[in-house]
């Protein structure tokens, strides 16, 4: 049951692939390399290309893998209003993981190892 997922999906690629290969079925349009996709118009990499630069006739470069985590592009309330869903997050699952373990560990159940 781990691999039905996989499993299925490579069965049914050969079966598009072996019994039906005149039907065109649409795929999956992948990269050739693997590196970031977002294509920058100008150095800051705030605006998409071609899509927000048509003037532009090539991108300035790609976006870089690291992302940084300053740069809040004005909004500086975000992090301080994160902090509330974070906090009940926290809250949420501290009293799961306690409640589980009084439950587990409790000699009613009579679970054994």
């Amino acid at each position: 049951s781990d691999f039905s997922v996989t499993i299925a999906i490579f069965s049914f690629i050969v079966v598009d692939h072996v019994l039906f290969p005149t039907i065109e079925t649409e795929s999956l349009n992948v990269p050739d390399i693997f590196e970031p996709t977002y294509a920058c118009c100008t150095a800051d990499c705030r605006t998409y290309w071609p899509d927000e630069c048509t003037d532009i006739e090539a991108p300035y470069g790609r976006r870089g893998w690291l992302v940084d985590l300053t740069d809040l592009n004005g909004k500086v309330w975000v992090p301080i209003f994160a902090v509330i869903p974070a906090f009940l997050a926290f809250i949420l699952v501290f009293l799961d993981d306690g409640i589980t373990l009084h439950l587990i560990n409790h000699p009613s159940p009579k679970l054994t190892h």
